[in-house]
């Protein structure tokens, strides 16, 4: 009976996914603003999760949402966007992650993946929004985004040795950071241009008009 129960929900969740793909593929064969669409992709592949990683499968389908309605927005709204979004929370462990103990997963990912690059931030960095970000988890009934005050810790952080409170005062500082939109410049322009490096001179055109 167990083997059967799995194999059924099982066969229910490649259908949901087969649906959520069927879905997008629909939209880029059918829309009328095809830049849009490989933008959204562009944006999918930088935040992404694995469906088959978890049993939250709607909170999958409402990450994917949160992406298309993203894609051509503020990046920092979305970076902001990504620390409360179901789906990453569950696929990088932060709905395990208390202040005394914190997941330091998303808080890596956020630096390394999604925002600065590899090389551009300390481990001091990572553990401080760890224990910043240890609140951030899941309702596992609505599969909403739900903060959880006694799991995190309302002390004093710093990054890059500047000190925040609060995601506000984070992103402050991020957005101040010598590095930031070095990173994406050079993703968009390997997506859009060219595999090769691009030069001094137009990766700080790009960064700039990023910023």
């Amino acid at each position: 009976e167990n083997l059967e129960y799995f194999l059924l929900a099982s066969q229910e969740d490649q259908s949901f996914l087969f649906s959520l793909k069927t879905t997008w593929l629909e939209k880029l064969v059918s829309s009328k603003t095809p830049q849009f669409e490989r933008l959204a992709l562009f944006w999918l592949n930088h935040f992404s999760v694995n469906f088959n990683m978890y049993k939250q499968k709607h909170a999958f389908f409402k990450h994917i949402k949160f992406v298309r309605e993203n894609s051509n927005k503020n990046f920092l709204t979305f970076l902001e966007g990504i620390l409360v979004d179901p789906a990453m929370i569950v696929y990088l462990n932060n709905e395990k992650s208390f202040a005394r103990n914190p997941n330091e997963n998303l808080a890596r990912e956020f630096f390394e993946l999604f925002s600065l690059g590899e090389g551009k931030y300390g481990e001091n960095d990572i553990k401080n929004f760890a224990r910043h970000l240890s609140g951030n988890s899941i309702n596992f009934v609505t599969e909403d985004f739900n903060l959880y005050r006694y799991k995190k810790s309302d002390e004093t952080y710093s990054a890059f040795g500047k000190k925040y409170k609060n995601n506000k005062e984070f992103f402050r500082i991020l957005k101040n950071h010598p590095a930031f939109g070095e990173f994406i410049a050079k993703k968009f322009y390997r997506e859009y241009v060219e595999l090769n490096e691009p030069s001094k001179e137009d990766l700080a055109y790009l960064v700039s008009y990023f910023k």
